[in-house]
């Protein structure tokens, strides 16, 4: 069994508490991965909710969690190519490392040429709030502040680089070859990307 949460102004449904799983009971632990059979439930003065347990014959005590720490969770340290869009993800949790929902997360582009798609976002049931950074034309350094009121900032560093480009010189493009690759020693390796590659090409022979 789960319990859910109605938002009265947009109608959103969440699950709050319970795995719909009542094979496995826990004593404690995280309300979204505690199962149990919760009969009738009682809201008290300071938002937390008593449950009485039938299946696993307890009173349970859902108290909600307070946001104490933004840490990073994906996307610091990076690379992409100019006006490529890259996703960034901050984590939210309480005094006790689990994840905090629906706290208001922000992003904020602090050094760089770049653009935060979508600035303030939502934790959702894990704890994270993700971002997607479009990265202009210019190589170099992006760093993105992600903030939440009464919590410590973490930054975000990506790094921006030429996209690669092919001439009849050979491939250039960090992080490709400098000098230019304009041939390959018999048996040798080299790592083609991007799109418009026709089916069954041959690159690099007849070897030198």
């Amino acid at each position: 069994m789960t319990i859910r949460r109605i938002d009265a102004r947009t109608g959103i449904i969440t699950r709050i508490a319970g795995t719909g799983d009542n094979s496995n009971p826990q004593h404690s632990g995280a309300a979204l991965a505690t199962s149990m059979g919760a009969s009738s439930v009682l809201a008290l003065a300071d938002g937390s909710l008593l449950v009485t347990d039938s299946i696993n014959d307890r009173v349970r005590k859902l108290t909600q969690n307070t946001p104490r720490a933004l840490s990073i969770s994906s996307g610091d340290q990076q690379t992409g190519a100019t006006n490529a869009t890259v996703a960034i993800a901050a984590k939210v949790t309480d005094a006790a490392g689990l994840p905090v929902a629906s706290v208001a997360v922000t992003f904020t582009l602090t050094s760089g040429v770049a653009q935060i798609v979508k600035g303030t976002v939502a934790t959702i049931a894990d704890g994270t709030a993700a971002a997607k950074v479009t990265l202009g034309v210019s190589p170099g350094q992006v760093t993105v502040r992600a903030e939440s009121p009464g919590l410590t900032s973490v930054t975000f560093t990506i790094l921006v680089i030429p996209p690669l480009i092919s001439t009849a010189n050979g491939v250039t493009g960090l992080p490709m070859s400098n000098p230019p690759v304009t041939a390959l020693s018999q048996n040798g390796l080299m790592q083609l990307s991007g799109q418009g590659f026709g089916a069954g090409g041959i690159v690099g022979e007849p070897f030198p």
